[in-house]
Formats: structure tokens, C-alpha cells, sequence
């Protein structure tokens, strides 16, 4: 959520800097709860449960630097 701090300060459009708040919360959140769902299967027998949130985790991730990229060159 510290990136919110980055959209105020890089001098982007409003438009550009509201759109990439709400993915910055959304995106971020949804990777911290999909990772401590995760995390409750990292000790069970059933370790696909596991991998598959990691995943869903992961790509969230991906989306939230793919978002600062483009605050960044913006």
C-alpha cells in the first residue's frame, strides 16, 4: 500500500494517478489475502491447494509491478 505514496508524487495525470490507486489497493490486497490463504495449506497434505494459491498470488504480484512500471514511465 506504499505505493499509493508514488501516485501523488511522480507528477501523473489525475486521471492515470486514479486508475492506478485503485489498482495498486485492489491488486495488492488481493495478493496479501490470497497469500495467507495459502499459507494455511503450506502445512497439509493437500500441497496443490498450496501451489494454486501461490499462483493466484504470484500473478497479482505481477499485476501490481506492472501497474508501478507504468507510473514510472509515465
Amino acid at each position: 500500500m506504499l505505493l499509493l505514496q508514488l501516485t501523488f508524487v511522480v507528477g501523473i495525470p489525475a486521471v492515470l494517478a486514479k486508475k492506478a490507486r485503485w489498482q495498486f489497493v485492489v491488486s495488492g490486497a488481493l495478493m496479501i489475502i490470497t497469500g495467507y490463504i495459502g499459507q494455511f495449506y503450506e502445512t497439509a497434505q493437500n500441497m496443490n491447494m498450496y501451489r494454486i494459491f501461490f499462483a493466484i498470488s504470484c500473478i497479482f504480484f505481477v499485476h501490481v509491478y506492472y501497474v508501478l512500471y507504468q507510473v514510472i514511465t509515465a
